[in-house]
């Protein structure tokens, strides 16, 4: 089971490298569903952010709340998302 999911976690390494967004993030989905408890995709939101975000251009005044969402969009899209994943992986059949 651990060698599937270190296989995963290169498979999705690999895919914020070369795919694009949407494709790294169709597989981290998946492999959230598959493995329990699987962190690793917020590490990888986070990496994914740290290639590829953007920077927050300082022309208005904001909080620094409100920067670090702008900075790591990725990363605030998918904790949510995890949360929501694992609180619906019990009552789903297939899981």
């Amino acid at each position: 089971m651990y060698t599937y999911r270190i296989f995963f976690d290169a498979i999705i390494l690999m895919s914020i490298i070369v795919l694009p967004w949407w494709a790294a993030l169709i597989i981290a989905i998946y492999a959230t569903f598959r493995f329990p408890n699987f962190f690793e995709v917020i590490i990888f939101a986070f990496v994914f952010d740290s290639l590829y975000g953007f920077g927050v251009a300082h022309i208005t005044q904001e909080t620094p709340i409100m920067e670090i969402v702008r900075t790591f969009v990725f990363t605030v899209a998918v904790i949510p998302l995890f949360v929501l994943v694992e609180l619906i992986k019990p009552y789903l059949r297939f899981y």
